[in-house]
């Protein structure tokens, strides 16, 4: 790979695959807070978006 070491490689490789699945679960974390969070304004009857 562009004349590199197979060490460097093999550092290289992982981190995209790394952020993708940070990004994902991130995106599940937050994604299901905001429900909770919306469904507790709505039931305190605060429908404030």
């Amino acid at each position: 790979m562009f004349g590199l070491p197979v060490e460097t490689a093999l550092l290289m490789l992982p981190w995209p695959l790394i952020w993708i699945a940070l990004g994902i679960f991130m995106f599940i974390k937050f994604g299901r807070e905001e429900k909770h969070e919306a469904q507790r304004n709505v039931e305190k009857g605060d429908d404030a978006k």
